[in-house]
């Protein structure tokens, strides 16, 4: 009986601590630090909350920034928050572990000193602790008190963090999407199909017509 010649794979072997370095200060540099801190408004000094000022998700309110997703390696958006700590502690944070902010902070917030690394139970701890879970409705009144805020100037993040929502509730609201009997704002964006909405355009009544006729032909 002969003997199997199937080779098997070798196991793989772990980075040496000069490759590990090298993996980590790419990583980081795919974040651009320099570009990331110029989008952060640290001026209020060191104990207070550094907001986000680029782009926001309207999905939850949270500040993103461009560099790569460490379970494919492409590029993609990122929690803001979540970069901050990683290039304040210069370490890149398995996909796993949240990065929580400290109570009452603001959740565009990317002071590292008010981060800390977590779990998801932790996380949703946090969020029941903030009521951020509490599942509030919007009712009438809710809803003429926001758009009251909003006339007076408040920006849409702070609505959604006053009301508990997320930004695209706020966006409906404001656009006519959803409450439209209570704004008054008739919504213009496309239907479902992503097709343009035609505006309405009322029907000439026949003596019109007639009369359209009659001018044609004077």
């Amino acid at each position: 009986m002969g003997k199997c010649t199937k080779k098997t794979a070798a196991p793989a072997q772990p980075l040496r601590i000069t490759e590990a370095r090298d993996v980590l200060s790419e990583q980081l540099s795919l974040l651009d630090p320099p570009r990331f801190w110029s989008k952060v408004d640290s001026s209020g000094g060191q104990h207070v909350c550094w907001p986000w000022l680029g782009s926001i998700t309207l999905s939850n309110g949270y500040g993103q920034h461009p560099g790569v997703s460490p379970l494919t390696g492409r590029p993609t958006m990122r929690a803001a928050h979540r970069c901050a700590l990683e290039i304040a502690t210069r370490s890149v944070l398995p996909p796993a572990v949240r990065v929580l902010h400290a109570k009452g902070c603001s959740k565009l917030c990317c002071n590292p000193k008010h981060l800390r690394p977590g779990t998801a139970a932790e996380n949703t701890a946090d969020a029941r602790r903030d009521g951020a879970l509490r599942g509030k409705r919007l009712d009438a009144d809710r809803v003429r008190k926001l758009l009251g805020l909003h006339q007076a100037g408040v920006t849409r993040e702070s609505l959604a963090d006053r009301f508990g929502v997320s930004l695209v509730t706020v966006h409906s609201i404001l656009t006519g999407r959803t409450w439209s009997n209570i704004s008054g704002i008739e919504f213009a964006g496309p239907r479902k199909g992503g097709r343009p909405r035609k505006p309405k355009v009322a029907k000439p009544t026949m003596e019109q017509r007639r009369q359209r006729v009659q001018e044609a032909l004077s």
